[in-house]
This record gives structure tokens, C-alpha cells and sequence, in this order.
């Protein structure tokens, strides 16, 4: 048997991909979950038509958008975690994405908070009161993408904050989902 130098790779089935290839196996996995997002809102309008017109039409762009943002986010999933597998070496990389998930945790509690004062504040919304809503819409990606990133975290004490954070996005998404079902009633 000869050795192969290091640094060069066999091409067979078990060789490491490539810098490009993983891109484009990310890239063209974030395209498939763009264009099945797409036709889940082409077929939610197809599928429901608007009877009334336009009398609601930015309520139902919004659903289109909120159902977009949904079905993409499900669907990246596997992109997802193949750009954090392909990230796994990368020590840097797992320190940026702790501190992100940390700021992101902090303006998600501080979205909630803003959601429960609300009501009891009689001045006018100042900027945060009204970007709220639409920070704590966004909850359940964040919390899937920290937890995603927390389980192929090769790190443990980035593995660790990373988990807290999905745990934070876990417990502002469950108060807010509390906060909007009781003040629906």
C-alpha cells in the first residue's frame, strides 16, 4: 500500500466535499426551500380566494408573508444544518453565533416585555412598542435556528449558551402566545 500525501484526496465516495460544493449544497438548499415557500402561498391563494376584494388586502399580505416566512423556515431546515456541520470546525464561527443568539434573546425578552406593559401605558407606543409584535412573530425561527445551532455546536460551553438562548426563545414565545390567547378572550 502507498501513502498519499497529505492534503489530497482519494475522490471516492467518502472524500470531504469541497469548499464549493458546500456552498452550493447550502445555497441550492436555501433555493428549494425559497421556491417551496413560494408555492405554498401561490397555493394558499389559489386555494382561498379573496371574496372581498381588497377591503383586506394588507392583512392578507401579511398572512401570505407570516405563511412565507413559516413554511421557509421548516424547509431551510436541512440547509441549516448542513451549513452548521460544514461550520463545525470553526471556533470562531460558534463564538459570533453565542453572542448573536445572546443579543437575540435579550431583544426578544425585551419585545415581550414590551408586549406585557402595553397595555398598561397610557402614553403613546414609542418605536419598540410597535416593532415588538413583529420581533416576537419571529420567535419560533430564532429558537429553532439556536436550537439547531446549540445541537451541532462542537464547543460545550458555546453548546451551552446556545441552548440557554433556545430556551429563552422557547419561554418569550410561550408568554406571548399566553399574552395573545387571553387577550383574545
Amino acid at each position: 500500500m502507498s501513502k498519499r500525501p497529505a492534503g489530497t484526496e482519494s475522490g471516492g465516495p467518502c472524500a470531504t466535499p469541497g469548499r464549493w460544493t458546500k456552498l452550493l449544497l447550502v445555497s441550492g438548499g436555501y433555493a428549494a426551500a425559497i421556491v417551496i415557500a413560494a408555492v405554498a402561498v401561490a397555493a394558499r391563494v389559489l386555494l382561498q380566494p379573496d371574496e372581498d376584494g381588497s377591503a383586506s388586502g394588507g392583512m392578507a399580505a401579511f398572512g401570505n408573508a407570516l405563511l412565507f416566512l413559516g413554511v421557509f423556515g421548516i424547509a431551510g431546515v436541512p440547509a441549516t444544518v448542513a451549513a452548521l456541520f460544514f461550520l463545525r470546525a470553526r471556533p470562531l464561527f460558534w463564538q459570533i453565533a453565542s453572542l448573536l443568539a445572546i443579543a437575540g434573546s435579550v431583544t426578544g425578552m425585551a419585545a415581550l416585555c414590551a408586549l406585557l406593559a402595553s397595555p398598561s401605558v397610557a402614553a403613546p407606543p414609542g418605536v419598540w412598542s410597535l416593532l415588538a409584535p413583529l420581533r416576537l412573530l419571529l420567535t419560533p425561527l430564532f429558537a429553532l435556528a439556536t436550537l439547531l445551532a446549540a445541537l451541532l455546536s462542537p464547543l460545550r460551553r458555546y453548546r451551552q449558551v446556545l441552548l440557554a438562548c433556545a430556551a429563552a426563545e422557547a419561554a418569550v414565545l410561550v408568554w406571548a402566545l399566553l399574552f395573545w390567547l387571553g387577550a383574545a378572550r
